[in-house]
Parts: C-alpha cells; sequence; structure tokens
C-alpha cells in the first residue's frame, strides 16, 4: 500500500485510542454524578475509539507482513477467489448463523423472564423475526434460481 495510507491507519488509530481513553476517564470521572444518557454517549465513545483503533491496528500489521513477504499478496487475492474457500465461507456463514437462532430465542425468553422493559424484549423479537424472514426470503430466491 502507499505510505499516505499507512499514515492515515496511523492518524486514525491514535484518534481511536485518544477516544476511547478520553471516554474511560470521563467515565470514571464522572460516573456518580452523570445523567444515564451521557453514560450512554460515553459508552457508544468507547465502542466507536476502539472500533478505530483495533481496524487501523489490524490494516497496519497487514501492510507490514504483506511488507515483509511480497509473494503473500498474489496467493492471498488466489485464496480469496477460490472456489474452496467461497464455499467453504458460505458454510460457516450457515452455521454461524444457526446456532446464533437459539440464543436469539434464549435470550427473548430471559429478558421475559427478568422482566425488562417491554421494548427492549420487542426489539430483540423483532430482531429475531427480521433474522428469519430473511433466510426465508434467501432461500426462496435461491430455490428459483436453481
Amino acid at each position: 500500500m502507499k505510505n499516505h495510507n499507512h499514515k492515515t491507519n496511523i492518524v486514525f488509530l491514535l484518534i481511536g485510542l485518544l477516544v476511547s481513553v478520553t471516554a474511560i476517564l470521563s467515565l470514571i470521572y464522572l460516573s456518580h454524578r452523570s445523567l444515564p444518557l451521557v453514560k450512554i454517549l460515553l459508552g457508544l465513545m468507547i465502542f466507536l475509539g476502539l472500533q478505530l483503533f483495533g481496524s487501523n491496528a489490524e490494516k497496519i500489521m497487514h501492510n507490514y507482513f504483506l511488507k515483509q513477504r511480497p509473494g503473500l499478496k498474489q496467493d492471498m487475492m488466489i485464496e480469496q477467489n477460490d472456489e474452496r474457500t467461497v464455499l467453504l465461507l458460505h458454510l460457516a456463514r450457515s452455521k454461524s448463523f444457526n446456532a446464533i437462532s437459539p440464543v436469539f430465542v434464549l435470550l427473548i425468553i430471559i429478558f421475559a423472564i427478568m422482566r425488562l422493559e417491554l421494548w427492549a424484549t420487542l426489539a430483540l423479537a423483532a430482531v429475531y423475526m427480521i433474522n428469519q424472514c430473511a433466510m426465508i426470503y434467501f432461500f426462496i430466491k435461491l430455490n428459483k434460481e436453481m
């Protein structure tokens, strides 16, 4: 990759680290005297900062390893487009979907037993239903194509 992208990745990595550390320190300092909305926003800032930090750290390491082994980039491109790899990726996603579906149902039941607010339980149930409807839709669509 270009040197400009490397510098950009370092800048975003540092920004992510700064945002996360600032939000954590603010949360510690304001923990007992802040409004719930402030705590939520600080939690989101921590998440976004860590996401920025992690994704840019991954890009920097990826570029470093590609510079160490020049032939590795071509091998990776071939492997990513390999039919077997694509098939295994789709199979892994399918198994992941099958594994997470019962977890959604258990969470909905746990939310109901805990008597959490109704909107939280209904939101989780809506996500579960959207997930199931998407599976049915894509099954029908793929079945027609074959």
